[in-house]
């Protein structure tokens, strides 16, 4: 049985991201709510009364992926429609998480979106 995690999806520049309440560490990259717009930078970059809220950035644009189950796995880019599903979700999601590590599984270099 697979571990889930639950994440949300967020557009930056219209680029989606995957990002969670976990703890944040200096000189990792966030994504910054500032002013109700999404950035992104690392957490001693940005301080004042303009942040609406920071998280930590699970996956990039290029680590998302899903895995397609016909004839074999095939792991896929996320693409448009999916996106769209999960924004409409108030970008909630999960991931697959591996159960000896508690990190993000990777496949093929992909985090997988669980859909």
């Amino acid at each position: 049985m697979s571990n889930t995690k639950d994440v949300q999806l967020v557009l930056v520049s219209e680029q989606p991201y995957l990002v969670s309440e976990d703890d944040i560490v200096e000189n990792v990259l966030c994504i910054f709510s500032v002013n109700g717009k999404l950035i992104e930078a690392c957490p001693e970059d940005l301080l004042g009364d303009a942040i609406d809220w920071v998280k930590k950035i699970i996956a990039t644009p290029e680590q998302i992926g899903w895995i397609k189950y016909i004839l074999g796995v095939e792991i896929k880019e996320i693409n448009q429609n999916q996106i769209d599903s999960i924004l409409n979700n108030q970008g909630n999601c999960e991931i697959e998480i591996d159960k000896n590590t508690n990190e993000p599984k990777l496949f093929n270099g992909k985090i997988i979106i669980v859909l």
